[in-house]
C-alpha cells in the first residue's frame, strides 16, 4: 500500500501543472538507513532561476528538531542531515520557474520525468519498517517546519507569534485549550516561536497549564522561556533554544520533561523554587550551567542526559534534593552553601562513564580514586582519597570536613584539581597537577598542608589558597605555570617551605592581605614577574632562601615588620629588593648582580633598617634611597658591605635621603689586603688576583713596599724612598745569595 501510495502521488504531480506541493508520509525508514538528500535543480530552463519556487517530497522519521525540511534556519547544519538524524530523512526538491509559460513547464517535466522515476525505483526497491502501531503525522492547516521532538514524536509545528501571560485569565482570552492537567486546565501544543525575544512568558498564575510538543528558539540575548512566581507549569517533548539562557524558572512549581535544552550561557536556572522537576531531559552546549539551582528544595533531577558544558548540574544553597540517574560528560556536579546545602540524595549518577561518589558523614574510611569519575566528601572525618587519575572540571572536592588526606591522585585538563572548602586540618599530598586552570584551591580552610606535590603548566593558579589561616605548601615543586604558582590571599600564618618554584608567568609566591606568611628554605627562580611579592602582609619573614633570575627578586607593598634574612638575592633582571613599607628589616643577604639597584626605597617609606647585607655589582647601584629616616646600619657598629666602598666614612647611600652607612665595610676578594674597589679604581689591580704581576709578592705587600703591583720585580715607585732597614734587608739578602753560589761552585770544582 505504501508503494502505491508514493507512486500515486508522484504520478499526481506529474498529471497537471507544477503546484507547490508539501506531501508527507507518516511512515519510518529502518534506522539502519542513511539515504542522502537528493536535490534535482532544472535552472537550465529558467529565465530567472533565483525565483523558482520549491516543491519538496518528504520521506519523514523521527529527525533531529534542529532540522526543518521546508525552511531550514540552520543551513550548515542541516546540510548533513542524514548524519544526525537516526532514521534518516529523503528530500526531493524540483525547482520551476515562476511565470514560465506551459511550454517551458513541459520542458522541465522532461528533465523531471527521468529523476523521478529513478526515486521511485530507489522507494520500491528500500526495506521499509512499518509497525502497525504507528500513528501517522497529522499536518495541521497552517503548519510550519515539521521537526522531531526529543519524546520521539513527530509533530508538525504551527509558527507563531511570541506568547505572555501574565494572569490565569490571559490563558482563556488567548484561546489556549484545555486538557493541562489537573480539572482540565490549559495546553500550548505544537508551536514554533522564533524571536529575538523572549519566546514565551507565564507569570503570576496558579492554574496547571502544558506547554508540549513545542520548538522554541530566542535568538537574541533573552529567555527563550520564563516562568514568574508560577504553580504547576509543565514542559514536555520541547526543543528550548537560547543565546542566553533557555529556560528561567523564579519562585515557581513546574516540571520540565522528554525536552532538548540549549542556552549557551545557562540551560535551566531555577531561582527560589520548591518542588520543581527535570526529567529525562537532553541539556548541552551551555558556557556556565546546563542546570543551575539557587535556593530551590525538594527538587528532583532525574534521568538527564548533560554534556559540552563547564557545570553539569550546580546546586548552591538549596536543600534535600535528588539528583539521581543522571549522566554527565566532562562536567561536574557543583555543590555550594553552607553545610546543610550539601546534604542530598545523590546517587546513581555517571561522570564521563564513571560513578560519581558523593559522601556524606563518612569517617574513618579509604576511597579509592580509580572508582569514580568525580568525588564529593561532605562532613567527613578522617577520610582518605587513595590514588585517581581524573579529568574534567572539578574532580575532587572537600567541604566542612576534618583531617580528611587526598593522597597520590593525578589531575589534568580539570577546572580544579583539588578543592578544599570549610575544612580542618586536611592533607594534599603526593600528588601530581597538570593542565589545570587550577591545581589545589583552598578556600576558608584551617591548617592545610600541601606536601610533595608537583605542580605544573596550570593555565592559572598553581596553588590558591583564600580565607585559609595556616596553610602550609611543603616539599613541593611548582614550574611552568601560566599566572603566580602559590597566591595566597587574606590568610595569615601561612607558609612555604622546601619547595622550588621556578618559571612561572607571573610571581613565585604572593602574598596579599596575609599578615605573619613565612617563606623559608625555598628555591626561587626564573619567575617572570617577581620572586616573591608581600601586598600588605605586616609581620611576614623571608628567609634562607634563594631568589635568582626573576623580572624583581622581592617586593614588599605596605607591609610593616617584614623581615628579609640571609637569602641570596642575585642576577634578577631589575631590583633585588624592593621597599614600599615602613619598619621593614633587611638583614644578612647576598645582594648581588642584579639588574638594577640592589635595594630600592621608594619615596615616604622610612624607619626601615638594613645591616649585615653584601651588595655587589648591582646594575646602575647597589642601593637608591629616595625614603626617609632609614637606617643603613644596627647603630652600634655593624654596618654593611659594599663592594664600591672607596674607604671612605660614613657610606653615602645614593638617593634623596641622603642616607649613610656608618659602619660600612668593602670587598676584599682576594685577600691581598686591597678593597676590590680599591684596585680596580686606584691602583688598576685585578680585584680577583692577590698578585697581579706575578711576581710572588700580594699586591698589598707590593703597594705597602712601594713598589708598582703591576710590574714584575720593578724599583720601588717614583717618588718613594726606601729606609735603612730595608736597604740592610736587600743588601744582606744579595750577599747571602752571592755567597750560596760560590759554595756550590767550589763542590762540583773540587775546591776545599
Amino acid at each position: 500500500m505504501l508503494r502505491l501510495f508514493l507512486m500515486l502521488s508522484i504520478s499526481f504531480l506529474l498529471s497537471g501543472p507544477m503546484p507547490s506541493v508539501f506531501l508527507m508520509v507518516g511512515s519510518t525508514v529502518s534506522a539502519n538507513a542513511i539515504i542522502p538528500p537528493i536535490q534535482i535543480a532544472v535552472n537550465s530552463v529558467c529565465r530567472n532561476p533565483t525565483s523558482a519556487r520549491t516543491t519538496t517530497f518528504a520521506i519523514l522519521s523521527p529527525c533531529h528538531p534542529m532540522c526543518a525540511l521546508r525552511i531550514c534556519r540552520r543551513p550548515t547544519y542541516c546540510r548533513a542531515t542524514y548524519k544526525h538524524c537516526g532514521p534518516a530523512a529523503l528530500t526531493v526538491s524540483l525547482l520551476c520557474c515562476k511565470g514560465a509559460d506551459s511550454g517551458r513547464a513541459w520542458l522541465a517535466l522532461r528533465y523531471l520525468i527521468p529523476a523521478v522515476i529513478a526515486v521511485t525505483i530507489l522507494l520500491l526497491l528500500m526495506p521499509l519498517d512499518i509497525s502497525d502501531d504507528i500513528t501517522p503525522t497529522v499536518v495541521r492547516q497552517g503548519t510550519g517546519d515539521v521537526l522531531t521532538g526529543h519524546g520521539n514524536r513527530a509533530v508538525a509545528y504551527v509558527s507563531h507569534d511570541p506568547i505572555v501571560i501574565e494572569s490565569n485569565s490571559d490563558f482563556a482570552a488567548q484561546g489556549w485549550p484545555g486538557s493541562g492537567t489537573q480539572d482540565d486546565p490549559f495546553r500550548i501544543a505544537g508551536i514554533n516561536v522564533t524571536a529575538f525575544d523572549e519566546c514565551v512568558v507565564v507569570k503570576n498564575t496558579n492554574v496547571f497549564f502544558l506547554i508540549e510538543d513545542s520548538y522554541l528558539e530566542c535568538y537574541g540575548p533573552n529567555t527563550a522561556i520564563t516562568f514568574v512566581n508560577v504553580t504547576g507549569g509543565a514542559v514536555e517533548n520541547c526543543t528550548v533554544l537560547s543565546h542566553f539562557t533557555a529556560m528561567s524558572v523564579v519562585s515557581s512549581e513546574c516540571s520540565v520533561t522528554d525536552s532538548v535544552i540549549e542556552g549557551e550561557l545557562f540551560g535551566i536556572s531555577l531561582k527560589n523554587s520548591a518542588t520543581c522537576s527535570i526529567e529525562r531531559c537532553v541539556l548541552r552546549h551551555s558556557g556556565n550551567s546546563a542546570l543551575s539551582l539557587t535556593g530551590c528544595d525538594n527538587c528532583a533531577l532525574i534521568g538527564c542526559n548533560i554534556s559540552d558544558t563547564s557545570v553539569g548540574i550546580s546546586l548552591s544553597e538549596s536543600t534535600g534534593c535528588s539528583v539521581t540517574g543522571n549522566r554527565l560528560e566532562d562536567c561536574e556536579l557543583r555543590l555550594s552553601g553552607e553545610i546543610e546545602d550539601w546534604h542530598h540524595d545523590i546517587r546513581d549518577n555517571y561522570v564521563s562513564d564513571l560513578p560519581l561518589g558523593y559522601f556524606w558523614g563518612v569517617s574513618d574510611d579509604m576511597v579509592f580514586g580509580t572508582e569514580y569519575g568525580q568525588i564529593i566528601m561532605a562532613n567527613c572525618t578522617r577520610l582518605t582519597l587513595f590514588d585517581g587519575s581524573f579529568s574534567g572540571q572539578s574532580p575532587v572536592v572537600v567541604a566542612y570536613s576534618s583531617e580528611c588526606v587526598v593522597s597520590s591522585m593525578k589531575a589534568h585538563g580539570c577546572d580544579i584539581g583539588v578543592r578544599l572548602l570549610k575544612s580542618e586540618n586536611c592533607r594534599v599530598t603526593g600528588s601530581v597537577f597538570s593542565g589545570d586552570r587550577y591545581g589545589i584551591a583552598v578556600s576558608e580552610s584551617v591548617g592545610t598542608l600541601i606536601r610533595n606535590c608537583t605542580i605544573y603548566e596550570e593555565r592559572n593558579t598553581a596553588v590558591g589558597v583564600d580565607m585559609s589561616p595556616g596553610t602550609v605548601v611543603d616539599r613541593c615543586e611548582l614550574y611552568s605555570n601560566s599566572f603566580t604558582a602559590i597566591e595566597f590571599s587574606y590568610s595569615p600564618h601561612c607558609q612555604v617551605r622546601r619547595s622550588t618554584v621556578h618559571g612561572n608567568g607571573r610571581s613565585g609566591v604572593h602574598f596579599y592581605y596575609s599578615e605573619y606568611g613565612v617563606v623559608s628554605m625555598c628555591n626561587l627562580t626564573r619567575n617572570v614577574d617577581y620572586g616573591i611579592s608581600l601586598i600588605s602582609a605586616n609581620g611576614s619573614l623571608i628567609t634562607n632562601s634563594s631568589v635568582t633570575e626573576n623580572g624583581f627578586g622581592i617586593y614588599l607593598a605596605g607591609c610593616e615588620r617584614a623581615n628579609v634574612s640571609h637569602c641570596d638575592v642575585s642576577r634578577n633582571a631589575r631590583e633585588g629588593v624592593v621597599i614600599w613599607s615602613d619598619r621593614c628589616m633587611v638583614t644578612w643577604n647576598n645582594i648581588t648582580q642584579n639588574g638594577s639597584f640592589g635595594v630600592l626605597i621608594a619615596q615616604h617609606y622610612g624607619e626601615n633598617q638594613l645591616y649585615g647585607n653584601l651588595f655587589a655589582d648591582n646594575g646602575p647601584g647597589n642601593a637608591l634611597d629616595d625614603g626617609d629616616n632609614n637606617l643603613w646600619d644596627d647603630g652600634s657598629g655593624l654596618g654593611n658591605i659594599w663592594s664600591d666602598f672607596n674607604g671612605t666614612v660614613p657610606y653615602q647611600v645614593p638617593g634623596l635621603a641622603h642616607a649613610v652607612d656608618q659602619f660600612p665595610s668593602g670587598i676584599d676578594s682576594d685577600g691581598d689586603g686591597l678593597l676590590d674597589w680599591t684596585e680596580s679604581h686606584v691602583y688598576g689591580t685585578d680585584p680577583h688576583d692577590p698578585d697581579t704581576d706575578n711576581d710572588g709578592v700580594d699586591d698589598g705587600a707590593e703597594i705597602a713596599a712601594g713598589r708598582d703591583p703591576t710590574v714584575p720585580f720593578d724599583s720601588p715607585v717614583a717618588g718613594r724612598t726606601l729606609g735603612p732597614f730595608v736597604l740592610c734587608a736587600m743588601l744582606a739578602a744579595v750577599s747571602l745569595c752571592i755567597l750560596s753560589s760560590r759554595s756550590r761552585a767550589a763542590r762540583r770544582g773540587g775546591l776545599p
